[in-house]
């Protein structure tokens, strides 16, 4: 239920665009699929919380090239 009331098809005024964000991300984060594959469910969360971690900074630290 959950999914379909905020499923980007429902919602007015998305388009495909608003969503390439997201797919990049979750495309980048694929990577840790062959590390995690039989990690316990703690080690899975805590590779996928370091590799947001660390994406987030490196995105930040590249806005300071644009200023």
């Amino acid at each position: 239920l959950c999914q379909v009331q905020h499923h980007s098809k429902y919602m007015v005024g998305t388009g495909k665009e608003d969503f390439e964000t997201c797919e990049c991300m979750f495309s980048e984060s694929n990577a840790l699929a062959a590390q995690t594959h039989n990690a316990t469910e703690f080690h899975c969360h805590q590779a996928l919380d370091e590799h947001f971690h660390f994406a987030d900074r490196d995105k930040y630290a590249g806005l300071c090239t644009y200023l």
